[in-house]
């Protein structure tokens, strides 16, 4: 099992979210100063760390951006195809779902789960991680009831 890399320059964030993450779902978390290339696990940087890679990094759907509302920050994530996006002042558990979101994601794509085994569909029932379920695909909830314009 590849463990994470937490690679934060804000150290009570990084040990916060370790310890969370240690915790809630035994994951193996390993804290780096900057994230290796050839990990494929799940890697969570800040825009400190994300200025010292190289774009764009390699299967950036594995890749969380802890960072300040800043549009710096912001076109360079873009810029390194980083789909997961957390602003530090959100909570604790919003990193920890977008974590579990890239972990899925790598596990989809082929690459080692960060925990072995996906968790099941259930234990993200009521959370929205930006992910559409495939039953609300392509539908429009104004439109599917009968309300709003007809086609």
């Amino acid at each position: 099992m590849e463990p994470i890399q937490l690679a934060l320059s804000n150290t009570s964030y990084m040990e916060a979210l370790k310890a969370q993450l240690m915790n809630d779902g035994g994951w193996d978390v390993a804290c780096v100063s900057v994230p290796s290339p050839d990990f494929s696990g799940v890697m969570v940087v800040d825009c400190s760390v994300l200025e010292q890679l190289s774009l764009p990094i390699s299967n950036p759907e594995r890749a969380v951006l802890i960072c300040k509302k800043d549009p710096r920050c912001m076109a360079r994530a873009w810029q390194a195809g980083i789909v997961s996006v957390v602003f530090e002042d959100d909570p604790l558990c919003t990193a920890m779902l977008a974590i579990m979101s890239a972990s899925l994601r790598v596990c989809k794509k082929g690459g080692t789960c960060a925990v072995g085994n996906p968790p099941p569909a259930s234990s993200f029932a009521g959370s929205h991680v930006g992910e559409r379920s495939s039953s609300s695909k392509g539908k429009n909830p104004q439109f599917d009831s009968g309300q709003g314009a007809s086609s």
